[in-house]
């Protein structure tokens, strides 16, 4: 989740300044001349997508944040859990602990911060972790969404308040109530087949969890990968000294995150659906990016059809975007985008076409450093 404040936008219209004999055989008796403009008018506000892809999400965002542009910002990550590998006939390996003297000792859920983090990260913050109650199902096209409600038990499994650090290579580990992993682990004991398959075990014990931070904290949003791993922990007294092992139950490819925002009496309070555009006149001349929740900056060219009707002679040949984020854009704790892409949008801000794109390749636009 990325923001970016443009306050300076600038289309220069081709270059120099002057007639050239360059072509003057193809255009017989007219004049070829070069000039440019840094004049044109440009409307920019920001608008909202009503929704976004965030299925088979490549990082699980966790976090609350109000922000005195934005509003405030809460995220979510959705996963079904899924048993360890599978041999050829598709049972797990390693499912039954009928054959080995054991005993219970805990649950818990394993993450890993995967290096992405958005504002402060330098206070505690808390995760929740709740028990799904129903399958994550997709839409009618077969996406998840940022806007996907997936049911999950009001109570809470279990929870963490930790300090982020998310360059650190340790993983956290939250601790979840037995209810969580002991009828797995006794079912283990007893060598049960409902445990043997990914299907039977999502039916019988378990389909996944949502991890949620607390909303009544402004506190960073976190990235942790995908492989977070649940975790049933026993005993093995087969060997001496006794050692402790787990059974592992891992993130599934079906998941999303889930991002929410409430502008509240922020600069983009009136902004309620994809149609509504808040010009950067309303927003002290600046517009907003925020990939998660869906932000873009819209530019419209007002006047650019009437310069081409009335100059029949005037080809434009290039024409240059220049965004250039204000200063407070970025600090240590929000950085900026990398990348940003480039559409060409309806009145109703639906993409029709992607202007840095080619049927060869797919470029974008770069973030220069000077």
């Amino acid at each position: 989740m990325k923001t970016i404040y443009c306050l300076l936008i600038i289309i220069l219209w081709c270059s120099c300044n002057e007639t050239s004999e360059i072509g003057a055989g193809f255009f017989k008796e007219g004049n070829l001349g070069l000039n440019y403009t840094d004049t044109l008018t440009l409307k920019v506000s920001t608008v909202t997508a009503d929704s976004i892809v965030t299925g088979a999400a490549t990082r699980l965002l966790v976090g609350n944040h109000v922000d005195d542009d934005l509003g405030k910002i809460t995220t979510a990550a959705y996963f079904q859990i899924t048993p360890q590998s599978t041999n050829s006939e598709g049972v797990v390996n390693g499912y039954s602990l009928e054959d080995i003297a054991t005993d219970y000792v805990r649950t818990s859920l394993v993450l890993w911060h995967d290096t992405y983090s958005y504002y402060d990260t330098s206070d505690y913050q808390t995760i929740y972790v709740h028990q799904l109650q129903e399958e994550i199902s997709t839409a009618e096209d077969g996406n998840l969404y940022n806007t996907t409600n997936t049911v999950y038990d009001p109570t809470a499994s279990g929870y963490l308040t930790f300090k982020p650090k998310p360059n650190q290579t340790e993983p956290i580990e939250i601790p979840l109530t037995d209810a969580v992993g002991k009828t797995i682990y006794d079912d283990a004991v007893l060598g049960l087949e409902a445990l043997a398959t990914a299907t039977t075990f999502n039916e019988n014990y378990l389909i996944g969890f949502v991890l949620k931070p607390d909303v009544n904290e402004s506190k960073a949003v976190l990235g942790f990968n995908t492989s977070a791993e649940l975790r049933i922990y026993y005993l093995d007294r087969s060997v001496v000294p006794s050692e402790e092992k787990y059974l592992t139950y891992f993130v599934s490819s079906t998941r999303y995150n889930k991002i929410s925002t409430e502008r509240g009496s922020s600069a983009l309070a009136t902004m309620s659906n994809s149609r509504e555009a808040v010009s950067s006149t309303l927003t002290n001349r600046k517009s907003y990016i925020q990939g998660g929740s869906g932000l873009s900056m819209r530019i419209e060219v007002p006047y650019l059809r009437s310069i081409l009707l009335d100059n029949d002679n005037l080809v434009l040949t290039q024409a240059i975007l220049s965004v250039k984020p204000v200063k407070e854009a970025e600090d240590v704790n929000t950085s900026l985008p990398q990348l940003l892409k480039l559409y060409a949008v309806n009145k109703r801000n639906e993409i029709y076409a992607d202007l840095l794109s080619t049927e060869d390749e797919e470029r974008y636009v770069t973030l220069t450093v000077d």
